[in-house]
């Protein structure tokens, strides 16, 4: 968020013409609220699947959530699951965040379970 307010700030410092730093400065927001609300969600620390009922644990306490959808490229797992009416989450997961073989357990659980249809 403060290299959105630097940049504004260096791009509005540079005297360009207004028709091409209006555009720049939108664009400049946009990044600006993304980041914020990302900001604001918190930070999951643990993912659990437990007979079908996953949870995310992190400093803001439990959440119970559904998984929505999966990705899986190498070591990158990524996961995106809701909680709520409008609440979404999608965590990505580094083969540095866990051992191999915790690794390895949830691309078994995430090959027998169906992500929840989205209605």
């Amino acid at each position: 968020m403060v290299i959105h307010c630097l940049t504004s700030a260096a791009l509005l410092s540079l005297g360009l013409p207004i028709l091409f730093v209006v555009p720049l400065l939108v664009i400049i927001l946009v990044g600006f609220c993304v980041s914020f609300r990302r900001w604001r969600n918190p930070a999951w620390q643990t993912v659990i699947c437990d007979e079908g009922c996953w949870v995310l644990k992190g400093g803001a306490g439990v959440q119970e959530v559904s998984l929505r959808w999966f990705y899986h490229f190498g070591q990158l797992m990524v996961l995106g699951f809701q909680y709520g009416k409008d609440g979404k989450v999608t965590i990505p997961l580094f083969s540095d965040g866990a051992s191999s073989n915790q690794l390895r357990q949830l691309r078994q659980v995430l090959l027998l379970t169906t992500p929840a249809s989205s209605n």
